[in-house]
């Protein structure tokens, strides 16, 4: 019996079927690409650390909360400003689905 993988069953729903933290995923790695990371080799995985690889610095995370607050409707406390919630794609979209709850 063939397993299935993702090469061998390449069906890829329509985007509203995504659920909402994939959308958002995708959200963030298109803009954090288009702003920050347009000369990059590789597309970007959601566990890259951007502020390791120098992606991402201070101003670049004020930007990214600016476009969070306005594209996924949330806001973003003083006190959640935090490496741990900034280092990678997967953090700031475990941020934002925290914020909706």
């Amino acid at each position: 019996m063939q397993r299935l993988t993702p090469r061998a069953f390449p069906f890829v729903p329509p985007r509203e079927y995504l659920p909402a933290a994939v959308d958002t995923l995708e959200q963030l790695r298109e803009y954090v690409t288009s702003r920050f990371a347009r000369e990059r080799p590789t597309p970007i995985a959601p566990d890259d650390d951007l502020l390791r690889e120098g992606v991402l610095d201070s101003i670049a995370i004020m930007e990214i909360i600016g476009f969070l607050e306005a594209a996924c409707g949330v806001s973003v406390d003083g006190d959640e400003v935090t490496v741990d919630n900034f280092r990678s794609l997967a953090a700031m979209t475990r941020l934002v689905e925290r914020k909706r709850g």
